[in-house]
């Protein structure tokens, strides 16, 4: 995976392309947030965590 990784990020950064995973996880919308635009989205919405928030999984049911 890291040869393919380089192979893509070639150009964007001059340094460790890995050192990219951190702005970028802290750029990523919360799990919250994300529950509350699919209620907004259907109307009724309700959040799954598993390995500590690393995945989720939003139940999401539209309302007429």
């Amino acid at each position: 995976m890291p040869m393919i990784a380089r192979f893509f990020i070639r150009g964007r950064t001059k340094e460790n392309p890995f050192q990219m995973i951190v702005p970028t996880f802290h750029r990523l919308a919360k799990n919250r947030n994300i529950t509350r635009l699919a209620e907004v989205k259907f109307g009724s919405a309700k959040l799954h965590e598993f390995l500590l928030g690393g995945m989720i999984i939003i139940e999401a049911e539209r309302t007429s």
